[in-house]
């Protein structure tokens, strides 16, 4: 899995990422349980993709 630096803090993470923003609220209403198997969702969508991609060395 490629990994890349985050910031100065040295931790290798994932470059593939989530965008929750939408889920604070702050664009209307938010249904909690839809955004809760939202995430869930996106989680197993990466777990099950891990060493998958014929790019990772």
């Amino acid at each position: 899995m490629n990994t890349v630096t985050l910031g100065m803090s040295g931790l290798e993470v994932s470059p593939v990422a989530f965008g929750t923003w939408q889920l604070s609220g702050d664009w209307g209403q938010v249904d909690v349980d839809e955004a809760i198997a939202a995430i869930r969702f996106a989680r197993e969508q990466v777990r099950s993709s891990i060493g998958r991609s014929r790019r990772e060395c």
